[in-house]
């Protein structure tokens, strides 16, 4: 069945829908006059039917007359906020012509309201069924089955819609996730196919039919449409890379290994290539040549700074679980911090792994000070040397170090606590106090609620002291 994160994902696509509010003017305006979403959007006006052009075909002329009457005073009231009075007044139309699709059109948002699930679903219908090429109509009545999950008939209200407007890809991506709620998975490929006919073949649509087909264990479907994206695109490599990937996964080792050194070739810097190469090692157990290539990515200034710190985090657990020596580590990781830094990434990685194997306080804070060296506004590394130089009572380094920190990230409250409890602790009483008022300014819903006691306590401690006790 579908999931709640797919039917979030129609409702959003299904947001531009949900303009035509039903006690809104302007859209009952747009019905008097006929007008549909397609119509809206430049297309074939294919639902023109007044009030008037209803009544005509089945009303003596009085009787069309009052209907023109009541249901116009019916909008009117409806603008004026006398919703009440507008309901009495679009029912007493529907009555004088059974066969006017705006009246119920009109009432089923009323049913809405009211959460008479029953009526609205019949009005809106009702609508749908007198007024067939409307696609307002059917838009709406299609969102209401979706609502109340009852996908298959949203399927066919939807279908309909699609007969009418053959172009919205809006629609289509509806269907597709319809579709896929009943496990229809010939109708998605179908639902892809006409995406592409109004979008043309894209990796978006391409690698959402690889899904399809994975779900329904079609390999060789999978694989052609890997091969038609290379064909439609041959100088990108990254299709070939995917392509390669795709081997390596079904067991076709040696045919993912000619894709990747075939990009090489071309692009011997290609990254992600060689991060492929990389796991075509590890899958066949060659470690002496992944260990190279790996150590080759690391120093490489082109590799993602992120990417670098995934691979050292794998190759930790990995080194770990296989009770491996800890200088390889070490040894990897100092490769990479001798090439220039941008971010502290790795070397709050490098500090974490020391602690992990119990090396000195001292040697981990030096790691903290490199870090800031490179990137003086990481919150994480200056906490967590206040914190060290904390445990050591060595207040006056505390202050040094959280000035600073206010500075670069003056809504984190950790910096102004510890501040003035190192101040309060060299009983500072005065500057304790500024601190920790320069704090108290940055509480919200969100600070740690042990820390805004702890700021009230120490200020109030120092009011008392001070005789202020009103304060």
């Amino acid at each position: 069945m579908i999931s709640g994160e797919t039917m979030l994902n129609i409702r959003h696509m299904i947001k531009r829908l949900r303009g035509c509010r039903v006690a809104a003017l302007a859209l009952t305006a747009l019905l008097l006059t006929g007008a549909s979403t397609a119509a809206a959007a430049g297309k074939k006006d294919k639902s023109k039917t007044t009030p008037a052009d209803t009544t005509q075909r089945t009303l003596s002329e009085q009787d069309r007359q009052r209907y023109k009457y009541y249901f116009l005073e019916a909008v009117n009231q409806q603008a004026n906020g006398n919703l009440s009075g507008a309901f009495d007044l679009f029912r007493h139309a529907r009555d004088i012509d059974p066969q006017a699709a705006e009246t119920y059109y009109n009432l089923a948002g009323y049913y809405v309201t009211m959460r008479d699930d029953t009526m609205a679903r019949r009005n809106f219908e009702e609508a749908a069924r007198l007024n067939p090429e409307n696609t307002t109509y059917l838009e709406k009545l299609g969102q209401f089955y979706i609502n109340s999950q009852d996908y298959p008939k949203a399927i066919g209200a939807y279908e309909r819609l699609y007969a009418i407007n053959r172009n919205s890809p809006d629609i289509i991506q509806i269907m597709f996730q319809l579709y896929g709620s009943q496990n229809q998975y010939d109708k998605m490929i179908e639902m892809l196919d006409r995406l592409e006919t109004i979008e043309g073949s894209n990796e978006r649509i391409s690698l959402t039919k690889m899904q399809v087909y994975e779900q329904q264990g079609k390999k060789k479907e999978q694989e052609k449409e890997l091969e038609s994206l290379i064909a439609k695109h041959p100088n990108d490599l990254l299709y070939k890379i995917m392509y390669g990937n795709w081997l390596l996964q079904n067991d076709k080792a040696n045919m993912a290994y000619k894709q990747f050194t075939s990009v090489l070739k071309e692009d011997p810097e290609n990254t992600a290539a060689q991060l492929s190469l990389l796991d075509y090692y590890h899958a066949k157990g060659q470690a002496k040549a992944e260990q190279q290539l790996l150590r080759k990515l690391l120093v490489n200034k082109n590799t993602p700074s992120q990417t670098k710190l995934t691979m050292l985090q794998q190759f930790i657990m990995e080194n770990e679980k296989s009770k491996g020596d800890s200088a390889a580590v070490f040894s990897l990781i100092d490769d990479v911090l001798a090439e220039p830094q941008e971010k502290a990434d790795i070397y709050l990685l490098r500090a974490a792994y020391m602690s992990l194997k119990g090396m000195p306080k001292a040697d981990i804070d030096s790691v903290y000070v490199a870090a800031l060296g490179v990137e003086p506004d990481n919150a994480r590394a200056r906490l967590l040397l206040v914190q060290d130089t904390w445990n050591n009572n060595d207040y006056d380094r505390v202050i040094e170090l959280c000035r600073p920190g206010q500075e670069y990230n003056p809504d984190d409250m950790a910096f102004y606590y510890f501040q003035g409890m190192a101040h309060y602790m060299k009983k500072e009483n005065e500057p304790a106090l500024t601190v920790f008022r320069k704090g108290v300014a940055q509480i919200n819903k969100d600070s740690d609620p042990d820390i805004v006691s702890d700021f009230y306590a120490i200020m109030g401690d120092i009011l008392h002291e001070k005789g202020m006790n009103e304060e």
